[in-house]
């Protein structure tokens, strides 16, 4: 197979590496803006109990907040601040994304005033239930109010737009600084500016072409914006590794032949290199690649959206890379020949002969007949050494992705801060009560028990949806991923259910 790949790969080098820049123009243009159109973290498995409560709810007409707009400098017993809040109540109600606005004026609720009393907040129920749709009303809302004075907007909706903005911006960042720093280790290893160039070919395909498939893939399913921290870091990486394995070859190949100047060997002596360099090298990147890719799919069986993305992306990336390593980067060697070994700075120019020459000496050669000649010493430093280093995992804790993960620049983390410090505390993070059936005063009993657990601070009044559906709002005196609030909903889950109703 990989005879057969070589021999169509060298007789189309031109045809191939101009289907190469193709390539790269369309897939740069079209999966450029794949973060834009992913969906937020993701972690949520869509057979817990707390999920299927949530879907409850919306299919019977809820709306959790999911957007909170900011008044500070705003004493709620002036006139002038009622004024200010119901002007702007009226704005979110002419929006036809927004299903329910609640605030101070309307529940007359001090969970809406700031401790010291000059700052309160509307919250905002958005219509929509899909992430991306609320993400983007979210933002328009942003958009319309941050400007206004004292105004801000967050909100969890928000959060999450904020974060995808901010995952691209990094990833730019990352891009702007790992494409030198690699051209700079492969000018290292490679001791030559244009085979230096070529892990940055790999890269850059394998890459894009990720992101056009992301993209593509976001239009039919929901894909979560971690795979692109995965996809870049992955293809960068294994572009200079399948680089390494093929370049390296190739040129030991061209030096073994006697084509060891820029000038010298003919057709026969480069495409017999390149075979040979497909046979070994080709192979050693194509079953690497397999394998990547297999152990990083077995991360799509799970339901969450988080991890079947990573598998999704990571997946993808380390076929692509491995594909270009084996069809482009052939191709462009096959152009370049001993050319490969070009520009190369008169500091490194020896050092080059002799790495793309076979020998049985220097240091790497060395390692390796020391290491082969004690491998159960070798094996056993190495796992104490690597166990060593994983002993801190012992101590790793988990968290979710909320505003506290965005810089302070961003107004859902200005607005999460002061949420957290200046008002009653979870009240923007309610545990969540789904009661099918049962009349009011089963369900009046069944809020009454949920009161009486230590782990609530309070119990907002019931809402009556259609259907026979009850939501209730429980505030838990921790946060909503602390372990003191996890405790809480056990408990609550075991408490008998009300006469004929069933809860979530």
């Amino acid at each position: 197979m990989l005879d057969g790949l070589a021999r169509f790969v060298y007789r189309r080098r031109g045809w191939v590496a101009f289907g190469a820049v193709v390539f790269f123009v369309i897939a740069g243009g079209l999966g450029g803006s794949v973060a834009s159109h992913l969906d937020p973290y993701g972690a949520d498995d869509p057979a817990t109990e707390s999920v299927k409560a949530d879907g409850l709810l919306q299919a019977h007409g809820y709306r959790q907040t999911s957007v909170i707009v900011l008044v500070q400098n705003a004493p709620v017993n002036q006139p002038q601040t009622k004024q200010r809040v119901e002007s702007i109540e009226r704005e979110l109600k002419q929006r036809h994304q927004v299903q329910r606005v609640t605030s101070y004026y309307d529940t007359r609720s001090n969970d809406f005033v700031s401790h010291d009393g000059d700052a309160t907040y509307i919250a905002v129920a958005l219509r929509p239930t899909d992430d991306k749709a609320q993400q983007d009303a979210a933002s328009s809302i942003a958009d319309e109010l941050n400007g206004k004075p004292g105004v801000t907007v967050g909100g969890e909706a928000l959060a999450q737009e904020q974060v995808n903005k901010q995952t691209e911006s990094d990833l730019r960042r990352a891009e702007m600084l790992a494409f030198p720093l690699l051209f700079l280790l492969s000018l290292l290893f490679f001791r030559s500016l244009v085979a230096s160039l070529l892990p940055l070919l790999v890269g850059g395909l394998a890459i894009v072409g990720t992101f056009l498939i992301l993209r593509i893939a976001s239009e039919v399913g929901s894909i979560s914006i971690f795979a692109l921290n995965l996809t870049t870091g992955l293809g960068l990486g294994l572009a200079i590794d399948y680089s390494l394995f093929i370049v390296s070859r190739y040129r030991e190949e061209l030096a073994r032949r006697g084509v060891d100047s820029v000038t010298a060997g003919g057709r026969t002596e480069r495409w017999e290199a390149l075979r040979a360099t497909m046979r070994t090298a080709g192979r050693t990147v194509l079953f690497s690649s397999l394998t990547v890719a297999a152990a990083l799919a077995s991360l799509i069986v799970f339901p969450q959206r988080f991890l079947y993305s990573m598998g999704i992306g990571g997946s993808l990336v380390a076929l692509f890379a491995a594909s270009v390593a084996l069809v482009i980067l052939p191709a462009v060697l096959s152009i370049l020949g001993p050319r490969v070994n070009a520009l190369a700075p008169k500091f490194l120019q020896r050092r080059a002969e002799r790495d793309a020459t076979a020998t049985q000496q220097g240091f790497w050669y060395r390692l390796s007949r020391f290491v082969m000649r004690r491998p159960i010493p070798i094996a056993t430093i190495s796992a104490i050494a690597l166990i060593a280093l994983g002993i801190p995992f012992l101590q790793i804790r988990f968290t979710s992705v909320d505003a506290q993960v965005l810089p302070e620049s961003a107004s859902a983390r200005q607005v999460d801060d002061v949420m957290r410090s200046d008002f009653p505390p979870f009240r923007d993070s309610p545990i969540q009560l789904a009661i099918r059936g049962g009349g009011p005063r089963a369900v009046e009993q069944f809020v009454a028990e949920v009161k009486r657990d230590p782990g609530i601070a309070a119990v907002e009044p019931p809402r009556h949806l259609s259907g026979g559906v009850t939501e209730v709002d429980a505030i838990s005196k921790g946060s909503s991923i602390a372990e003191q609030s996890k405790s809480t909903v056990n408990r609550i889950r075991d408490l008998p259910t009300p006469s004929g109703a069933r809860s979530s």
